[in-house]
């Protein structure tokens, strides 16, 4: 019978040590892929990381958009036209110059709406070549991994243990290794939400566009430009972010004590998480989005 328990014991020991050295093995392999999906999502415009739904939004732009805008366009000058002949005339002779700025006011305003969606596009691809300059400044290796000299000590020193020691070890490195593999996804889905961001802001770029011809309408335009300004430029603030991620994560590795470092790793991640929310609000702020 005691052989039989200790063989069960010893069976349990080698399973829970192999399970923790393939957590440590693999604990990282998810945020550091993750990590690099954050560049690339903050550094390259809409066009080239979704040919696709840039194709289809640029469709929806000029087919839907567009025709709309037009309408629009054309109430706001002819309001703007009786505005001026009722107020500042008296229904007199049109002055030639008040005229004359009238026309060439239009003009702008017309050939702003038929190039809207380039204009929208050209402002987020200005940010993307400030984004990828920025990276060459202060982006460096984001990679975190433990180094297997140091998993083997750590590993053969959890013979000592008891097996209750060892399940609670095997529960906290399995805890730990989800806890990277949901925040992984979370920073995934807030960078993709920002990309989705874009393309719903440009899909109605023609609109506001429309509106920037009028002084009192032109806050709508005004404003869905700066919002434009917030988004492209909250990639350069990602990238700081993910800077400042790797400068910690370099202190992390000289770290000899597994558990320290996992745990502060953690602690990164939720900091990391905390500072994508803010990114959006800091751009804002910056741009005065309303």
């Amino acid at each position: 019978m005691d052989k039989l328990i200790n063989g069960i014991s010893e069976y349990l020991t080698e399973v829970l040590i192999g399970l923790i050295e393939f957590c440590l093995k693999n604990m990282f392999t998810d945020v550091n892929e993750g990590m690099k999906n954050v560049v690339v999502l903050a550094g390259y415009g809409p066009g080239t990381l979704m040919p696709e739904a840039y194709e289809m939004i640029k469709k929806l732009s000029d087919s839907v958009m567009l025709p709309i805008s037009s309408i629009i366009i054309s109430f706001i000058m002819t309001y703007e036209l009786i505005t001026m002949v009722i107020d500042k005339n008296n229904l007199h002779d049109i002055d030639s110059a008040v005229l004359a700025k009238f026309l060439f006011k239009a003009c702008v305003a017309v050939v702003l709406l038929t190039h809207s969606y380039e204009i929208t596009m050209a402002i987020f691809d200005v940010g993307s070549w400030l984004v990828l300059e920025a990276g060459k400044v202060i982006v460096h290796n984001t990679n975190m991994s433990i180094e297997s000299s140091l998993i083997s000590t750590y590993v053969n020193s959890l013979s000592s243990m008891k097996l209750w020691e060892l399940y609670a070890t095997a529960t906290a490195v399995v805890l730990e290794m989800f806890a990277f593999k949901l925040f992984t996804i979370l920073i995934l889905v807030l960078s993709y939400g920002r990309i989705v961001e874009v393309f719903l802001m440009v899909s109605v770029s023609p609109i506001a566009f429309a509106t920037l011809g009028n002084k009192e309408w032109g806050v709508i335009g005004t404003n869905y430009i700066k919002g434009l300004l917030a988004l492209a430029f909250q990639g350069f603030f990602i990238m700081v972010l993910v800077g400042i991620y790797a400068a910690l994560v370099k202190g992390l590795s000289t770290t000899t004590n597994l558990t320290a470092m996992a745990a502060n790793l953690l602690v990164i991640c939720v900091l990391f998480c905390f500072g994508l929310f803010k990114t959006a609000s800091l751009s804002k702020q910056i741009f005065t989005v309303r």
